[in-house]
């Protein structure tokens, strides 16, 4: 269903991240949901990244596609960046057959161990074998 263009006159960042991570994550499952994902990050990467500044806008119009300030207020800040990347990239990844790495920076090697061994005992359970 197309919307017609005097409906849609604001494109929120909280409303377009979380349907395009939304179809990602159905993608995982139902690879039918994959068809929207070009589209989608094509236009997040064209619109909402601001290739002078960084960072994303918080809002686009939905007539010209222009970016609407401001970038980041109170409910808005570089964790919904961080997380509509990781969720990208966890997506790409996965679709295209390829690994997922992550880095992490923990507060020592203790803990790091501790989460390690936490993390194989949950993909185990998953049904994974080592």
């Amino acid at each position: 269903m197309k919307v017609p263009s005097a409906l849609w006159t604001s494109t929120r960042l909280g409303e377009f991240d979380e349907l395009d991570q939304l179809a990602g994550t159905l993608a995982l499952s139902d690879p039918k949901f994959a068809h929207y994902l070009p589209r989608a990050y094509d236009y997040w990467f064209t619109h909402f990244v601001d290739k002078e500044f960084g960072e994303v806008w918080n809002s686009v119009d939905g007539r010209t596609h222009a970016p609407v300030a401001p970038k980041q207020w109170e409910w808005k800040n570089a964790y919904h960046s961080f997380e509509h990347a990781l969720i990208g990239y966890i997506v790409g990844q996965q679709l295209n057959d390829q690994p997922i790495t992550l880095y992490y920076a923990f507060s020592s090697v203790e803990v790091a161990g501790k989460i390690s061994a936490a993390l194989f005992l949950f993909w185990r359970d998953q049904g994974h074998r080592s």
